[in-house]
């Protein structure tokens, strides 16, 4: 267990001593001399950043140049060189069987042991794998690869992000960082944290060695136990192989023949049961439905011991209510639910009914069963649309929306299964903890609940619970929006900080940029130079309150140049009804309620001159990811999973399905067309549209912003094209 001050604050003894850690950091890593020169190559993030392929890669580049190259890498007991043939992966591991196909590897619990081992055998350089970024034996040099994607993640050390040490101290000693990923991803890295990399940075990309295999057209069932699985895919895609199923795995997990099969087949017999079926009377089905829910709701930990019959009693259900029979691939796709996975369901193969299918096995476990939909009318649409297939099943269903009552609220989350948002359900949350009784001790509560004769104010808690949690368009729920806050706050009246705001935006109307003050507009940040803290000093001479505290009144200075330099009318913000409404800049959509944060929203207001708002206080908050990491089932449906396959594996232990396609996709990919300015683009869409609407095909135009489809929808109606 970590010791309890890793959690607090730093007092004034961690203070004084926090000088001396560098020096405590380079006594506890002073370094062996190698018998032979030492490239050590690591990663500062955790898994899944192409660090074996560079092993590889660096193997052999320098065995072209005629160097005996041997590389060493982590294992059990002593020294034992990896024979390649002789070895199974339960002897040395999966890399180093696959890292022997291409240099001599040993497996060492202790690096400088088997540093010495591959020395003795003949290396004149060995590549040290997996040696960590601060290795035990000195280097000639010591390399860090990083997926350039997903760079360094929130900048946090594990477990509060992915990292294996603090940015600063993982890459001290490095002397080349390697970004692995295509020139959009680097270009990403490189603006998002090339200021804080300090080495040297070379880009590299991940190629498939060529192997004369012609994958072009290949049907491809493909599985992928790495830390990046959704690369693997990737490849294989790139290479033209069609991909029939892809699956996910853990990392490093060993492969079965029955994990090949596993889904498939349930699938079909689930399937092939409910037909045979499918012509028996309601009223046995009804009774059958029954004696399925009373099983599980016995042994709610088993419910994998009767999911095939029971799955297909619920899909007879579902065509007897709903004139829907659900395919095979709708049943995987729900079996792999039902285990806490996540799938890839392409569009229109029937993802509401195979989530609803999981729903109601999980409802009959009687706990808390939440789907979480993309916004307010899908949660309406769907709960609505599957209620009398969920009534037939003995289910109640439910749904929460946000112009809902508190009562309302309560009274739909007391529904079996709860259609909502992953923002109503979280604020719920938020709001239930935030109630006096939430602090109390359950146990404590539970007494109270049971004694009193009159409703406690438990009642207030609009939750059953959390346990299951379903979520439809998963990347954008778990992944997109994972760190992103949702905060509950309320307005606290500062009549001398809205009086201070002002005085502030005037003071800063005196400054200007280059002499006063610099701005850095890659992190809309203010820097005030010497004369300007003069220029404030004077300014501040004749004021009160505030204004007497140095670091306070440059605060809300730079606030208001802020606000000033980099926050403008009609783009990052409109005013309407003399009140500031924030503007989503990646969208273009107004977003109302919403404020900035730490005086900021109250700098542009008055730089306006609008009211001054009072600054909201945040009482509760908690992100998406922590908030989904309080259920304890979890699962999910998404169209695109592969490209954070590997991140939904690491934080929230869910592996990723492919499920394979019921009918052909007839969807076309044409090649993308460039055009030398936007007046050219717009004549391009234009024509396009004209050509496809002649032909009577519907088209549906996605655009990077609102503004981009109010101009479209200006010129669509100009030729006379109905939108």
């Amino acid at each position: 267990m970590p010791p309890a001050f890793w959690n607090r604050p730093p007092g004034p003894l961690l203070r004084l001593a926090g000088p001396l850690a560098p020096g405590l950091r380079r006594a506890r890593t002073t370094r062996v001399r190698a018998p032979v020169p030492v490239v050590s190559v690591g990663s500062l993030s955790l898994g899944g950043t192409g660090k074996t392929p560079t092993v590889i890669a660096l193997a052999g580049r320098l065995a072209q140049r005629g160097r005996i190259v041997h590389v060493v890498t982590a294992g059990r007991g002593a020294p034992l060189r990896v024979d390649e043939r002789g070895h199974g992966v339960r002897d040395v591991g999966d890399e180093p069987l696959l890292i022997a196909a291409f240099a001599p590897t040993w497996v060492a619990a202790d690096p400088v042991a088997g540093l010495a081992a591959a020395a003795r055998a003949g290396a004149d350089v060995v590549v040290l794998d997996g040696g960590g970024l601060s290795p035990p034996v000195a280097t000639a040099a010591t390399i860090a690869v990083e997926d350039a994607a997903r760079g360094f993640g929130n900048g946090f050390a594990w477990p509060l992000g992915p990292l294996r040490q603090r940015l600063a101290v993982g890459l001290d000693g490095v002397d080349l960082l390697l970004t692995v990923g295509p020139s959009a991803a680097q270009a990403a890295f490189a603006a998002t944290w090339g200021a804080r990399v300090s080495c040297r940075v070379l880009a590299a990309r991940l190629a498939p060695l060529e192997t004369g295999m012609d994958w072009a057209g290949l049907d491809v069932v493909a599985f992928a136990g790495i830390g990046a699985p959704e690369r693997f895919f990737a490849t294989l895609d790139g290479l033209g192989a069609r991909l029939v199923r892809a699956q996910a795995l853990s990392d490093h997990q060993e492969m079965t023949p029955a994990l090949l099969a596993r889904l498939e087949a349930e699938a079909r017999r689930v399937h092939d049961l409910a037909e045979r079926q499918s012509g028996e009377d309601s009223e046995k089905l009804r009774r059958e439905l029954k004696e399925f829910r009373g099983a599980i709701r016995a042994r709610p930990d088993a419910v994998g011991d009767i999911s095939e019959p029971a799955m297909a009693a619920i899909t007879r259900a579902a065509k007897v209510r709903l004139g829907l029979f659900a395919h095979p691939p709708q049943i995987m796709a729900a079996l792999a639910m039902l285990r806490g996975d996540l799938v890839e369901v392409a569009t229109g193969e029937g993802k509401t009914l195979a989530i609803a299918l999981v729903a109601v096995i999980r409802a009959w476990t009687e706990r808390p069963c939440h789907v979480v939909t993309a916004n307010d009318y899908l949660a309406e649409r769907d709960a609505k649309s599957l209620g009398r297939f969920f009534e037939l099943c003995g289910v109640t269903v439910g749904h929460v929306t946000g112009k809902m009552s508190p009562d309302d609220r309560q009274a739909q989350y007391r529904s079996a299964v709860v259609y909502t948002t992953a923002k109503e359900l979280a604020a719920d949350f938020l709001r239930d903890e935030l109630t006096e009784e939430a602090f109390g001790h359950p146990g404590r509560r539970l007494i109270r609940q049971i004694y009193q004769s009159k409703p406690s104010r438990e009642s207030r808690r609009v939750l059953r619970g959390l346990h299951t949690v379903i979520v439809d368009e998963a990347d954008n729920g778990l992944i997109d929006e994972a760190v992103t806050p949702l905060i509950i706050s309320q307005s606290q009246v500062n009549e001398a900080l809205a009086e201070a705001t002002l005085r502030a935006s005037e003071v800063s109307g005196e400054l200007v940029c280059e002499r006063h003050y610099t701005r850095e507009e890659a992190r809309r940040a203010v820097k005030l130079k010497e004369e300007g803290y003069r220029v404030i000093e004077a300014a501040s001479e004749s004021l009160s309150g505030i204004w007497k505290g140095r670091t306070r009144k440059v605060e809300l200075v730079l606030k208001a140049l802020e606000a000033r330099e980099f926050f403008h009318r009609d783009k990052q913000y409109v005013v309407e009804d003399k009140k500031i409404v924030i503007v989503d800049e990646s969208t273009g959509r107004r977003m109302p309620g919403r404020s900035w944060r730490q005086g900021l929203h109250q700098a542009v207001e008055a730089k306006e001159g609008v009211p001054i708002t009072s600054p909201a206080v945040t009482i509760a908050s908690i992100s998406f990811q922590r908030f989904f990491r309080q259920f304890q089932v979890i699962s999910g449906a998404t169209g695109t999973a592969w490209e954070a396959a590997g991140e939904f594996w690491r934080i929230y232990g869910m592996r990723a399905n492919r499920i394979p396609l019921h009918r052909p996709c007839q969807r076309q990919e044409l090649a993308p067309r460039v055009f030398a300015t936007a007046e050219e683009k717009w004549r391009g869409v234009l024509a396009e549209c004209q050509k496809r609407h002649e032909t009577g095909q519907p088209i549906l135009v996605g655009t990077r912003s609102v503004a981009d489809s109010e101009e479209l929808v200006r010129r669509l109606r100009s030729v006379g094209l109905p939108c």
